[in-house]
């Protein structure tokens, strides 16, 4: 199947080789570390990166414009990609979200707590071994992150909303508490947050040890205010999209994986 790739990012390269791997002919454009091949003027299958935009244009070598990208679609094109509805897709574009598709957030949350762990061992003057850690939130990333933390010997505290994901904590062995109530209190050296809501709020921080690191891996607003944070003298570390920065292939494979997974079904 003819494929064309427009705009990328360091996972991109990997995507590509999974795809072809599995016989299908992928052509690129504003792909890093790809040749450019010249877009004919309709295409009938279009890889976008995950996400589709950035700053308003779809990344890669050079920000593509939206416009640039919608001028080689026509009607019946399939279009593949995450949050494409940011886009603006034409009526009579197919298109294929694979934004939160399985596997691929599984495996990315995998990767988003290996890179969480490196950053952390990197902006940090201390161990994990023996650290006492703080979780915030308990979904796919949340839970790969407190196994990892576990793994190497790290004392993690779960923090949730829901009374469920709280007790599954403890089952695993996990400390627990409450989004926003902190009952076992704020002495941790290492928080990482994974809500993409307001879930730390300053008179909390106030309360964290001066040498604590916070991380935020949820994406915008986040769960915490960056400036009160640095108005406190905490350390902090943003790190949204992690596995295109620190795993992109493995993300460039689950990402292909994904697309490969819709081409079975597509007619």
């Amino acid at each position: 199947m003819e494929l064309w790739m427009l705009g990328g990012d360091r996972r991109s390269p990997w995507t590509a080789q999974t795809l072809r791997a599995a016989g299908h002919a992928v052509h690129t454009f504003c792909v890093p570390s790809l040749p450019d091949e010249t877009p004919p003027p309709e295409i009938e299958r279009l890889i976008l990166p995950m996400p589709c935009l950035r700053n308003g244009a779809v990344p890669g070598t050079r920000p593509l414009a939206p416009q640039e990208v919608l001028a080689h679609l026509r009607a019946g094109s399939r279009v593949y990609g995450g949050l494409l509805d940011r886009l603006g897709l034409p009526e009579g574009i197919r298109a294929a979200e694979l934004y939160g598709s399985e596997p691929m957030t599984t495996r990315n949350a995998v990767a988003t707590a290996e890179g969480a762990i490196a950053e952390a061992v990197l902006h940090s003057d201390g161990t994990l071994h023996g650290a006492a850690c703080l979780v915030i939130g308990f979904g796919r990333v949340g839970l790969a992150l407190a196994q990892r933390l576990r793994g190497l010997s790290a004392h993690v505290t779960v923090a949730a909303r829901r009374v469920e994901a709280r007790a599954q904590a403890e089952a695993l062995g996990f400390g627990s508490d409450e989004i926003g109530v902190y009952a076992r209190g704020t002495d941790y050296s290492y928080v990482f947050n994974t809500v993409p809501a307001p879930v730390l709020p300053v008179r909390r921080m106030a309360c964290l040890p001066p040498d604590c690191l916070l991380m935020e891996l949820a994406s915008a607003p986040g769960g915490y205010e960056q400036a009160a944070a640095k108005r406190l003298g905490l350390r902090t570390v943003t790190a949204p999209g992690l596995p295109a920065r620190c795993c992109p292939q493995e993300a460039g494979d689950a990402y292909g994986q994904a697309i490969l997974n819709v081409l079975e079904e597509d007619p």
